[in-house]
């Protein structure tokens, strides 16, 4: 299942509206959940709260699924996140219970991916509407260069900047999510740097972005293609294609 993801600015506006402008994850004013045997109850929500919670893993398992959430009023919209960065809680889609992804299965909520899941109840079963990467404050974060022949983390959207210390190489591996932005910039020149991405990135079917002087930069956009997720170039400036 492809989902539209969030902006920033629509996350913060959702918060604002279902919680008050000074909510903020992790604070306690917004309300955890334990995951039992696959369920949650928005039942065990305080008094004034039922349209976001922060879920967590039962025992702080390192992942757990969620399978079913009791409660809820037709129409009524739910956003979700895990707890904890450390611990994954998996959203069973595959109407296990009552939750539904459609053929899209399950959906992670970790750090390496979506942390934000927006669900509507239709009174019988939740549906998945949207979702955001690694948070609404910090849609945008780092991501490492482990330097010469390592893979880029792929699972997140965020900026890259290299560092070279000579020729060197980087793989990136297609997109995680429909929506994934990452960003590179050559950083700290030492010699060149191609990156060969698992497929190709344009129209013109080039694999490789090759950076040669520090400054060069350039956007990669995660979408479908034909059904598939491929990466495609959002800008460029002074990168090589090849």
């Amino acid at each position: 299942m492809t989902l539209p993801h969030l902006s920033t600015l629509e996350v913060r506006d959702f918060l604002t509206l279902f919680g008050g402008a000074e909510v903020r994850w992790g604070d306690a004013t917004v309300p955890e959940l334990t995951i039992a045997s696959g369920v949650i109850s928005l039942a065990d929500l305080p008094d004034g709260f039922g349209s976001m919670i922060q879920v967590d893993t039962e025992s702080d398992a390192a992942s757990d699924d969620l399978v079913t959430i009791n409660g809820g009023t037709a129409g009524q919209l739910l956003l979700l996140r895990n707890a904890a960065d450390t611990r994954t809680v998996v959203v069973k889609g595959d109407e296990s219970g009552n939750i539904s992804a459609g053929a899209g299965g399950d959906i992670r909520l970790d750090d390496g991916g979506p942390s934000l899941l927006l669900l509507r109840f239709d009174g019988t079963n939740w549906y998945p509407v949207a979702m955001a990467p690694n948070g609404p404050a910090n849609l945008a974060t780092a991501i490492p260069d482990d330097g010469d022949a390592s893979a880029i983390l792929g699972t997140k959207s965020g900026i890259c900047a290299l560092t070279s210390a000579g020729a060197e190489t980087r793989t990136l591996a297609i997109p995680s999510f429909v929506g994934q932005r990452i960003g590179f910039v050559h950083d700290t020149d030492g010699g060149s740097i191609a990156i060969t991405v698992a497929a190709a990135f344009n129209e013109a079917g080039n694999t490789v972005l090759t950076f040669t002087d520090a400054g060069e930069s350039c956007e990669l956009v995660g979408m479908t293609v034909g059904g598939t997720l491929a990466w495609r170039l959002g800008s460029n400036d002074g990168v090589a294609l090849s």
